[in-house]
């Protein structure tokens, strides 16, 4: 195969036949794919990339001459003999691999195709135009291969261009759990004290109302922590409120008591 922009050397070297090329013809749904016939009777399709043999046909009685793929049903092909014949072909049913012939005692040759070689990756046409997976956090990533007219502007003529998208959206399953996320979020980032213990209220007020009283319980004691007086309201609901009570007056009596004997000090 040969590139006339730089015609010093061949791109890729084909080998296979042994016999001067007849006929070849390249795949208009999948240009990877390039069929051939030569003398010495042998039909195969290539696959261009890699130069390997995607498939041969049986050989016949007669040469192919010619080989033409189908313009609107793609992997069918046609060969053509010198004996009239026209065949039909589907390259996704031929994969067999080259023809092996034996040698028998009487001297006999016996021709038998070889090994089957399914295809190493799906022609153009099989592959999916669209495709879509779910990733981590609710993401979903959808993905199309659109295939478009182009107008070569060097030539002139119009040729089909594969051309692809890819796209991440999020997606919603439980409303009410992103809801309440979205509102922690912005407690959190606020720093704003009343609002934590709004929402601490808030979550104690709905498990309580689904008869989960220790998680009630559990919301109630992280929402006195956002409070103003956190140490005393802590006491207070673990019960110690008669002791906070009964501690005031001693307290004020102390600091009374202490003003005193400052101000005596002080005379």
């Amino acid at each position: 195969m040969w590139d006339l922009r730089n015609s010093m050397s061949p791109v890729k070297e084909f080998v296979g036949h042994t016999k001067g090329v007849l006929g070849m013809s390249w795949c208009p749904q999948d240009h990877s794919l390039l069929l051939s016939c030569s003398k010495d009777n042998r039909t195969i399709c290539w696959d261009v990339a890699t130069t390997d043999v995607v498939c041969e046909l049986p050989s016949s009685g007669n040469w192919n001459f010619d080989v033409q793929w189908s313009p609107t049903m793609p992997g069918v092909f046609s060969t053509s003999t010198f004996d009239g014949k026209v065949s039909l072909c589907n390259v996704l049913e031929c994969t067999t691999g080259s023809a092996v012939e034996s040698f028998n005692a009487d001297f006999s040759v016996t021709s038998a195709a070889g090994d089957v070689r399914p295809l190493k990756q799906p022609p153009a046409w099989l592959k999916r135009p669209a495709g879509v997976c779910f990733g981590f956090g609710g993401r979903l990533v959808s993905f199309t291969n659109i295939k478009q007219q182009v107008t070569d502007p060097m030539t002139g003529q119009v040729r089909p261009v594969d051309s692809g998208a890819v796209s991440i959206s999020q997606v919603v399953t439980e409303q009410r759990l992103v809801e309440h996320s979205e509102a922690f979020e912005a407690a959190v980032s606020g720093r704003d004290r009343a609002a934590l213990q709004e929402l601490c209220a808030h979550k104690a007020t709905d498990a309580a109302a689904a008869g989960a009283l220790d998680e009630s319980e559990t919301w109630t004691f992280m929402g006195v922590l956002f409070g103003d007086d956190a140490r005393r309201q802590l006491l207070a609901r673990l019960g110690f409120a008669d002791a906070l009570s009964a501690g005031a007056p001693a307290a004020a009596a102390g600091n009374g008591n202490g003003d005193a004997g400052g101000a005596l000090a002080a005379s």
